[in-house]
């Protein structure tokens, strides 16, 4: 091209020596480039020239007024233009060079005219510049300049009548009018207060013309553009509106000619803008809103005046008017009626009198044209009824229609590229009202979502390709699984309008569909549709006959409805829906289970917008079809992009109800008043005085988070430990004192400095685990608390977070804090996403907050990492088990007391028992205690209570000592003596506290012995009691109430204390939450510059107003990075043109709202940090980056951890475009994957890489390439994400690979927003494939590229590192070896992968071999352990066959029903499982039992040896039959001790030797079975014994065997 070596000489980054400056550069450039007719041209020329830096290197930087040309001059304005429309910062290449010149340029630009007579391309050119001028009013210097041009000398152009008018709505207007001269003093000023009269009466000119050329209708487009934003801003509308009212701009716009032409359309829609503007109910100099009411006053005094003056001076003409009712001047018609009896003098004496015109010797800067038309029109327009826009918004359909689809002027194409004027609102700066700010974005958010569903429907109907059958019907040749064709469709049921309405109150219908053709996850998708989701319903009359051959739709093709046969679009919300058999799918059963229907016909039963419905009638009767019996396809959408319609409903109620915002928000929301009003410290608040209980670790850490700061602190100790009570000083004087005080209490205080620190003990907590809190473990940076004292004042706190600086660190303890120092206050939590939502949830549970006060909603709840469910139902669940828990817990209280556990019933019960005996008791102990603390003796009534319950424990103990048969009688008389000496040596707290029995089940010992411990010990246990006590008293209602739908409606209006939900669930939701009178004080937004205006703003309204209190909402907490990207809007003209994609975040930090910007982040190596952090201001790094090892230690495999690597063309091409905006470029795409192969064949994990790129159509090319190489290949697999920059972040990975994908253009990387994102998401390592030659000429990505093109753009490998491991620091680059390109570095992947592939191959061998000798060993093993069972088992059978009875020296233990040892391997097993599973000492008594029993009914049981040396046959069969039941390595000597061990402590052997000998034994020998040894059995066994036989099992052990005795053989 012709300018590169233009620009490589004289201005070009790129350019190696550069020519000094010469002015006739800029004047050829500009005759060539610049100037002439064709403006596409012009804008190629003004794109090429703008990258290379034109501006910034020769413009601006060589500008001096008194040497500047008009071509120079102009040049910066559309230089200027292109950097707006390209969306990158402007303003900062004035104010780092030749700052001085700014207001000299403003003035120079609004002097063009003056200059030269200049074309109507300059015009526009200039036009646009005061445009994004006046939308740049943030910079105090850009303000300063625009200003000076709409002020106060303007109105020398008024007539005097309006003049008069306006000065003496403001005192303050008047004197400021006193101090100005009569006439302006110099050339400059006169021209500063002619240009905004003079640019009108130019516009009004051209479009008076006959013929409109595209130019000149381009420049009236773009002067209404203006006039638009001027009038819509409070700060210029003041002083702009009154010269349109004087002029009568709106009344000769609709008279001119341009007005009336088919191609005026736009002009038609702009001009409703300015009307609609003009006659805003604000007040102009105050800036109070007006309400409706009060509007409609103003117009019946203006009419009263207007009838007054009739009959004083028009009585013969406007009889009729004098005595007419008001209401007939609210139609033009009516109005038009009572003129038309006056001539044109006496209606130009009229419209003077009214005071709408001036004298003919005081006009405006306008003359009046002396017709009727013209005058009858001006009355018209100041004296007529305007509809009222509440009303018109009421009356509006949700759902768009085919008009609102397809009109370009309301939704764009795609493809906007900042060209076209648009008759859209505009999100700028400031707003006139709420009700303004709600009506842009009620606007904005309904043609966006318009825009999507026109999308979603040109897809679908594009691939149904509709064709004319055979008999005209329209039939579906084609498959789309969004849209089905409707089998019928039928309007059930239209209800009567409401009184005041015309539209129907319900309009109802049914939709049959057939879902056979749908199969597998299609088919799932359309059952999944339920109450509540919205249908597209669509009139399709195909333009192609069926046997015409289907033709390839251009972009512009599709976008036409007559192309694709679409002929009406209606919108409608599911009711419910039925199967075949006309049951109702998705309803309860009996059982539970929900009904999922039957057959393939399904029917719809929805409701149409009543709205629309009205106007399709009215249609009907103007002769037009009948839309409803049209419809022939039935289209959805996915769920999460078709929520509209709920989030536009929630708009339009805010519109048409009554809430309030935060007066301390109400001025800094509309974006006026002092920036700083709503932080806390200028917000009265009490909060000086703060409880930080786990922020600060150690005194250290909290000096060192206050180091401009003087300490005082607080008690004898120099360095406290935490938690610290601060009392910040500077903010009580602010709080305390008078308003004429303040200023000189801060200014000559000189306690502003110091900070009192006030140390205070953490209370002691319960002797449970669950009552040890949960501390936090963070050492928060000085500016992180700064943050978090800010987020636990009143008012409005911004917390900027740069990438990795803990963010939701600050938020989860800004919220812990607060739940903790306002235990009784409520807190919202709202995020953009769900991932976001769950990251902070998940932080919040981990914290010292209990987990019944927090509460998920929304669909996001299943996603987090947790068993528990945090949903509505699933909190009323837990709180429903707590419930039982705590009843529980009362009743064992009650027991410990010695009371009825009846106290556990309810909770109510619970309340009375804890009222009764509970509290009174603590009261007593706590009385008592002051007394013994005071005199140092016990109360006699202590000492009395304290000898009973003495007494009855060592009852207790006797009866407990009596079970055990080893203790002597002598040592139970001991027991009195021990248990007194015990209490003897007991303190106060451990004898009188009153629940010692309670928590004797605690893990540890709950006293220590020292009396003050012990104390705070007691305080300990009582919190864990009362703690039982208030959760009770919280499930009460839960207790009460019967139904699951009033629980969960409880728990969100009451209950829960942390409420977490995302912008999008508050604001379909909203509806609901106001119902249920949901009450919050904190507001917490995590994301808050990813989150649309309307969407942050919702979440403060989900409360109703307080008629007590006002607004409760005390705290806003927005925490987000403006210098990352904003909310994802889909259409460029509603991101471009309308400034959609604008958070409130972002518009707070433009008006200069006071923020904290976190300053150490934590995230990225030092190193790589470089590459973004330039966009902050100090921002630095936390230690753990500069210390860890991880962070040290050097990529393996690669000699540097980032690196940009230059891809030149690859078969010569770069990107390519299939589609618009879908870029791809195959060489960058293959050079990633194959860098990707690489890593993995080193070892790098997976899940530790993400390939990142900057466009979709690139994404899709390296999701095909892993496909087809990596995700099924066990070398390889699928990397962590594959994912463009925008859906990334707020995520991050060790490595990053990102592709730039542009080769002609540097595209949207070039906002910096995005060049810090795409650049932070790596923690270890990034290496960016691009075009060398492109990026580096840019001008806003050369801080980052300055640092990357420092090292090789060659690919740098480690080759000789072979693996993932490696010890080389980072700062090492080892033998360096360098890729040519992507080629070379395929060649190397595949050498690496044939070797891992031989190596594989190798272990596979080894491995197959070690597994076959594993296998024959174990068949050897197997195969000896079946020999040596086999002769075991014939040992067995051989003895068995032996005579079963003993000889006669053995007949005592065949009386006690005993066999010889050796045969007794079966019984010895039986014991040894039935030892193992009784759980305590009665089951295993049980047990024991029961399995003797059984196993004497199949084996025979044999004595067992009473010598040691006798036991060794048993413990060899003991210890080989329990290897059956997984006791292989048990020792046959440890089962003989434990067995003579329980034998001699319980006397269980004895008992299983008197069972009898086995079944077949008594068959053959049958025998009377002897009496048990009840001497020898345990007391337990006794009272055992006594229930078998139904005896009382009451009384002491020698009652117990006397009982026994006498019952046995009865």
């Amino acid at each position: 091209d012709r300018l590169t070596p233009l620009a490589n000489a004289y201005w070009a980054l790129g350019g190696k020596k550069l020519r000094a400056y010469d002015a006739k550069v800029i004047e050829q450039v500009y005759k060539t480039e610049l100037s002439g007719e064709d403006f596409k041209k012009l804008q190629s020329r003004a794109v090429l020239l703008e990258f290379s830096s034109y501006l910034e290197n020769y413009l601006w930087k060589n500008f001096n007024p008194e040497k500047a040309t008009f071509a120079h001059v102009m040049s910066i304005v559309m230089m200027v233009n292109e950097k707006f429309r390209e969306g990158v910062p402007i303003w900062d290449i004035f104010h780092v060079q030749n700052e001085k010149y700014i207001e000299s340029f403003f003035d120079m630009v609004f002097q063009l005219g003056s200059m030269k007579e200049m074309t109507i391309i300059e015009k526009i050119s200039q036009v646009l510049f005061l445009i994004n001028c006046y939308s740049s009013l943030e910079d105090p210097k850009i303000r300063t300049c625009c200003t000076k041009y709409l002020s106060l000398p303007m109105w020398r152009h008024l007539s005097k009548s309006r003049f008069n008018e306006c000065i003496g709505q403001s005192a303050t207007l008047e004197a400021a009018w006193d101090l100005l001269p009569k006439k302006a003093a110099t050339p400059v000023e006169k021209m500063r207060t002619d240009f905004f009269p003079m640019l009108i009466k130019d516009f009004l000119s051209v479009l008076d013309q006959k013929t409109l050329d595209k130019h000149s209708q381009k420049y009236a487009e773009r002067c209404m553009e203006l006039f638009v934003d001027l009038l819509s801003r409070l700060p210029t509308r003041r002083f702009f509106r009154p010269l349109l009212v004087d002029c009568q701009f709106i009344v000769r716009c609709r008279l001119s000619a341009s007005f009336q032409r088919p191609q005026g359309k736009l002009i038609r829609q702009l001009l409703d803008m300015i009307q609609f503007y003009e006659a805003y109910g604000i007040d102009d100099q105050e800036g109070k809103a007006l309400t409706e009411k009060e509007v409609e006053v103003r117009r019946y005094e203006d009419i009263e005046h207007l009838q007054g003056l009739a009959f004083k001076y028009f009585r013969k003409e406007l009889k009729s008017l004098t005595l007419a009712p008001a209401s007939s001047m609210d139609t033009r018609k009516g109005i038009l009626k009572h003129l038309e009896k006056l001539s044109i003098k006496r209606l130009r004496e009229l419209c003077e009198k009214v005071q709408i015109l001036g004298s003919k010797s005081d006009e405006s800067f306008l003359p009046v044209p002396e017709t009727k038309k013209f005058l009858s029109e001006i009355l018209v327009a100041t004296y007529e009824r305007r509809k009222s826009q509440r009303q018109e918004i009421s009356a509006l359909p949700l759902y768009p229609s085919e008009e609102v689809l397809w009109d370009m002027n309301l939704v764009p194409e795609l493809e906007y590229h900042g060209n076209e004027v648009l008759a859209l609102p505009k999100l700028n700066l400031q707003f006139l009202t709420i009700y303004d700010y709600l009506l842009r974005n009620f606007n904005l958010f309904r043609l966006e979502s318009t825009y999507e569903i026109r999308e979603d429907i040109k897809n679908v109907v594009h691939r149904l390709k509709p064709r004319i059958a055979g008999n005209g019907e329209t039939i579906f040749t084609g498959w789309a699984k969004m849209a089905v064709p409707i089998k019928e469709f039928n309007v059930t049921k239209v209800k009567k309008p409401n009184i005041g309405e015309m539209k129907p109150a319900e309009v109802l219908a049914e939709i049959t569909v057939d879902l056979s053709p749908f199969q597998t996850n299609v088919r799932e998708d359309w059952e999944k549709i339920r109450k509540h989701d919205v249908l597209f319903l669509l009139c399709v009359e195909a333009k192609y006959e069926l046997n015409d051959k289907p033709k390839k739709m251009s972009m512009k093709a599709r976008m036409d409805p007559k192309e694709l046969g679409i002929k009406y679009v209606r919108g409608c919300e599911v009711k419910l829906v039925l199967d075949e058999e006309k049951s109702m799918i998705g309803e309860r059963r009996k059982d539970g289970t929900l009904y999922e229907g039957t057959g393939d016909l399904r029917t719809y039963k929805v409701e149409m917008d009543t709205a629309q419905y009205q106007m399709d009638m009215t249609a009907l009767i103007d002769g037009k079809d009948d839309v409803n019996t049209t419809f022939n396809l039935l289209v959805k959408r996915k769920a999460k992009e078709n929520n509209f319609k709920a989030v536009l409903g929630t708009i339009r109620d805010l519109m048409a109800g009554q809430f309030i915002i935060p007066d301390w928000l109400h001025d800094i929301f509309l974006g006026y008043g002092d920036p700083g009003s709503a932080t806390f410290m200028s917000v009265k608040s009490p909060t000086y005085k703060l409880r930080f209980a786990d922020s600060f670790l150690d005194y250290k850490h909290l000096k060192s988070c206050f180091p401009n700061q003087k300490l005082e602190i607080k008690g004898q100790s120099k360095k406290p430990s935490p938690p610290y009570e601060l009392e910040f000083l500077d903010q009580k004087l602010v709080v305390e004192g008078t308003e004429e005080s303040k200023k000189g209490k801060l200014n000559g205080s000189s306690d502003l400095n110091k900070l009192k620190v006030s140390p205070y003990p953490f209370e002691e907590p319960g002797p449970y685990p669950e009552d040890q809190p949960k501390r936090n473990s963070i050492r928060f940076t000085a500016k992180q608390v700064e943050a978090i004292r800010s987020g636990l004042n009143h008012g409005l706190t911004m917390i900027v977070g740069p990438p990795g600086t803990g963010k939701t660190d600050v938020a989860v303890q800004i919220m812990s804090e607060l739940f903790h120092n306002n235990p009784k206050q409520r807190t919202l939590l709202v995020t953009h996403s769900n991932h976001a939502l769950n990251d902070l949830f998940e932080k919040i549970m981990q914290r010292d907050i209990d987990e019944r006060y927090l509460l998920r909603c929304g669909r996001g709840e299943e996603e987090l990492k947790t068993d528990k469910d945090f949903s509505k139902f699933g909190r009323v669940n837990y709180m429903l088990q707590r419930r039982l828990h705590c009843l529980r817990e009362i009743a064992r209280l009650a027991k410990s007391l010695g009371l009825p556990d009846d106290a556990g019933y309810t909770c109510e019960t619970a309340a009375h028992f804890y009222l009764q005996h509970v509290l009174s008791r603590w009261e007593v102990f706590i009385s008592q205690w002051k007394t013994y603390q005071k005199t140092g003796t016990v109360p006699e009534d202590m000492v009395r209570y304290a000898a009973i319950t003495r007494e009855k424990k060592v009852k207790e103990s006797i009866e407990e000592m009596e079970e055990d048969e080893e203790k002597e009688d002598e040592k139970k008389e001991e027991v009195p003596q021990i248990q007194m000496q015990e209490e003897k040596d007991k303190n106060f707290v451990e004898k009188f506290f009153p629940f010692g029995d309670f928590f004797s089940n605690a893990p540890n010992e709950v006293f220590t012995g020292d009396e003050k411990i012990d104390y705070d010990k007691a305080w300990g246990c009582w919190r864990h009691l009362k703690k039982l006590f208030t959760e009770l008293e919280e499930c009460r209602p839960f207790e009460i109430l019967r139904n699951y739908k009033d629980r969960g409606n409880y728990l969100i209006s009451k209950h829960a204390k942390v409420i977490a939900m995302t912008c999008t669930h508050a604001a379909i939701r909203r509806g609901e939450f106001v119902n249920l009178h949901l009450q919050y004080d904190n507001l917490i937004m995590e994301e808050a510059a990813q989150i649309l205006e309307i969407e942050t703003f919702i979440p403060m309204l989900l409360q109703e107003h307080d008629k007590e209190f006002g607004c409760r909402l005390k705290r806003v907490v927005l925490l987000g990075d403006h210098h990352q990207l904003p909310p994802i809007i889909k259409n460029m003209a509603f991101q471009k043109y309308s400034h959609m994609d604008q958070s409130l975040f972002a518009r707070f930090i433009r008006l200069g709202t006071p923020h904290i910007q976190l300053n150490a982040q934590g995230r990225s190596r030092p190193s790589i940090a470089k590459l973004w952090n330039w966009r902050y201001k100090e921002l630095g790094d936390l230690p753990h980056v500069l210390k860890e090892k991880m962070y040290l230690k050097a990529n393996a495999g690669f000699s540097y951890e980032y690196q940009f690597i230059d891809v030149p063309e690859f078969q010569g091409k770069g990107e390519t475009s299939p589609m618009p905006y879908f870029y791809q470029n195959l060489a960058e795409a293959e050079y990633i994957v194959q860098v990707y192969m690489y890593m993995r064949l080193l070892g790098y994990p997976a899940h530790t890489i993400s390939l990142l790129t900057t466009y979709n159509g690139q994404k899709a090319l390296l999701e095909d390439i892993i496909s087809m190489r990596c995700r099924n290949n066990p070398f390889y697999g699928a990397p962590a994400r594959i994912s463009t920059v925008d859906k990334y972040q707020g995520q991050q990975n060790d490595y990053v690979l990102l592709s730039l994908v542009r080769t002609n253009s540097a595209g949207h990387i070039r906002d910096v927003r995005r060049l810090v994102v795409a650049m932070s998401r790596a923690r270890f390592g990034l290496y960016v494939f691009g075009r060398k030659d492109l990026f580096k000429n840019c001008f806003e990505l050369t801080p980052t590229f300055n640092v990357l093109l420092k090292r090789p753009t060659k690919l740098c490998l480690n080759v000789k590192e072979l693996s993932s491991l490696t010890e080389r620091r980072v700062k090492k680059t080892g033998e360096i070896f360098e890729v040519k390109d992507m080629v070379h570095m395929g060649k190397i992947v595949s050498q690496m992968a044939q070797k891992a592939q031989q190596n594989l191959s190798q272990m596979e061998y080894l491995e197959k071999q070690r597994q076959e000798r594993a296998r024959k060993e174990e068949e050897a093993i197997q195969k000896a352990e079946l020999e040596k069972k086999r002769k075991e088992y014939a040992a067995i059978e051989a003895a068995e066959s032996v005579q079963p009875m003993a000889e006669e020296g053995e007949n005592s233990e065949v009386t006690q029903g005993t066999v010889p040892a050796e045969k007794s391997v079966e019984m010895k097993t039986a014991e040894t499982v039935e030892e193992k599973a009784a759980s305590t000492e009665d089951d295993k008594d049980d047990a024991k039992m029961e399995i003797d029993e059984s196993s004497g009914s199949k084996m025979v049981t044999k004595a067992q040896p009473e010598k040691a040396g006798e036991s060794s046959t048993a413990a060899k069969a003991d210890s080989e039959d329990s290897a059956k039941s997984g006791e292989m390595n048990k020792s046959s000597s440890t089962a003989a001790k434990a067995d003579s061990k329980d034998s001699a402590k319980s006397g269980e052997m004895k008992k299983s030797i008197s069972e009898p000998v086995s079944m077949e034994t008594e068959k053959e020998t049958p025998q009377e079975e002897p009496m048990p040894d009840y001497d020898s059995m345990s007391f337990r066994q006794l009272q055992q014994s006594c229930k078998k036989r139904g005896l009382p099992a009451r009384g002491k052990k020698v009652e117990l065997i006397k009982k026994l005795k006498a019952a046995w053989g009865k």
